[in-house]
């Protein structure tokens, strides 16, 4: 796999353009730049005209070697290695101390500390999960519809999702969407192409010894049907793969609106029942939802009306052995790695663990981990003096827009409207979430990352009904990446 040494984000690419510190309503004469390649990048012993990638890139490649733990790698990489780096220093500094229960320390601290606690992680075994597997296993057809919303509940989300977005007709409201998801391999063309066989094979491997030491199968009474049990799994994802929307459709924002009311939901699947699951995750008065793919939801109905009563429990039972696979015993982990790292990534090793609890902590913990980053790495000046770079950008915009000669003077005027509407966020947010609901302790660490999980469940859901936040950020301040959202017309650069 080949490995980029460019930024994939070419806003941060007009950074370099416009970086003089004055303000917006002074022209500035441009400086002398000097040149942004750098000629130890470059492999000229091989012509641009016949591999210009190699000429580009060749060179920057050599230098930064792929390591056995990546499948590519690129100067993203380079950045998120060092971020890395600076927050294991921090973490290990919190882990070390004496943190007052309940502090934002003490549960960063702590988290880490289970994680990296691997003799009670083998004693445990599959023991965290046991309780989880032991409701499915006595799952009936008329509970299918709260277990789904449990577990939603716990990030996870089989046959389908549901979470809160902006509404397409009123970007400042916040309304329900549902979504297509489920598929353990991720993508539909696994399920579906034919050249795909050996990832369905090795992805039913991983499947037979999961259940087999997750105790699911004794749980079940399949003990050495194991392996027929996860073809039949995966013959069920296969048919709602065959009922998913295909990604270039998706592309078409168009094409995911179907606004309807919570009966007309009904009406699309009643298989399941739609007051009930919304009545457990909290949407007790909610009248509108916006089904992104009703011809999934359709077939998802046929699905679960005819399926097999014990391969949906063999399906529910995979969704939550799967998701916590990376926070059990080194068995369970392996197992995760050889095929989701190995087989469909290219990875040849797994990640040393405290970057793998690292991750942890920074997915459970984000905004606090962030506020600790920010107050270690990144001064106020810093922030500043990158919001002043970006109001010089907007003015030279606005100056190439007043100067262009194509657009009509109707035009110019809602450009830069649009444009002093534009919202910057750089750095990290002017206002910190609260983690105070959140408790971390020593029972597991996969009951912790529950607990996180239901923390953000709850987070999120509550925002459907409500207007939007905009000064919410969507990504932590020590994320080595940069969006744009268009529907609330923000740009956002965390890690600078």
């Amino acid at each position: 796999m080949k490995r980029s040494c460019l930024l994939t984000l070419s806003l941060a690419a007009l950074f370099v353009v416009f970086s003089s510190s004055a303000p917006m309503t002074t022209k500035v004469k441009p400086k002398k730049v000097k040149s942004g390649i750098v000629a130890s990048n470059l492999d000229n012993s091989v012509k641009p005209t016949v591999d210009f990638y190699q000429y580009a890139c060749g060179g920057w490649m050599k230098l930064n070697p792929l390591g056995n733990e990546y499948s590519r790698f690129g100067s993203f990489d380079v950045l998120a290695e060092n971020n890395q780096k600076q927050l294991k220093e921090l973490v290990l500094k919190l882990a070390s101390q004496k943190n007052a229960q309940g502090t934002v320390e003490q549960k960063v601290g702590d988290l880490y500390k289970i994680g990296m606690d691997t003799v009670q992680l083998e004693k445990q075994g599959a023991q965290p999960i046991q309780g989880e597997l032991k409701d499915i296993v006595s799952l009936n057809r008329e509970g299918i519809t709260k277990k789904l919303a449990t577990m939603s509940l716990e990030g996870l989300n089989p046959f389908f999702g549901l979470f809160g977005s902006s509404d397409p007709d009123n970007s400042d409201m916040t309304i329900a969407y549902l979504w297509q998801t489920g598929l353990g391999i991720g993508d539909r063309d696994y399920y579906l192409d034919a050249d795909q066989q050996h990832i369905r094979d090795e992805y039913v491997n991983l499947m037979a010894k999961m259940f087999r030491i997750s105790g699911y199968s004794q749980l079940a009474n399949c003990q050495g049907r194991e392996k027929t049990l996860a073809k039949r799994v995966l013959a069920l994802e296969t048919m709602m793969a065959n009922c998913f929307v295909d990604k270039i459709t998706l592309r078409d924002p168009y094409q995911t609106i179907h606004k309807c009311t919570p009966l007309d939901f009904q009406n699309m699947i009643p298989a399941i029942d739609v007051n009930e699951y919304l009545q457990t995750l909290g949407l007790k008065n909610i009248d509108t939802l916006n089904v992104a793919q009703p011809t999934y939801f359709a077939g998802l109905n046929n699905i679960l009306s005819v399926a097999d009563m014990e391969v949906i429990r063999a399906y529910l039972a995979w969704n939550v052995i799967n998701a916590a696979a990376p926070y059990l015993s080194d068995e369970f982990v392996n197992a995760d790695f050889e095929f989701y790292g190995k087989v469909l990534s290219g990875k040849q090793e797994n990640k040393p663990r405290w970057k793998r609890v690292i991750g942890t902590v920074d997915g459970c913990l984000g905004e606090a981990l962030g506020q600790m980053y920010v107050k270690s790495y990144f001064p106020a000046e810093a922030k500043a003096r990158m919001e002043q770079l970006v109001k010089n950008l907007q003015w030279a915009l606005g100056e190439r827009i007043k100067a262009s000669t194509w657009m009509t003077d109707v035009t110019k005027r809602n450009a830069l409207d649009k444009l002093a509407a534009f919202r910057v966020k750089i750095g990290y947010p002017d206002k910190w979430r609260d983690y105070s609901a959140l408790n971390i302790s020593n029972d597991s660490y996969y009951a912790n990352v529950v607990r996180a999980r239901r923390f953000e469940s709850a987070y999120q859901l509550a925002k459907i009904g409500k207007l939007v936040d905009k000064d919410e950020w969507q990504m932590t301040p020590q994320t080595v990446n940069a969006y744009y959202e268009p529907n609330t017309n923000e740009i956002c650069f965390p890690f600078l």
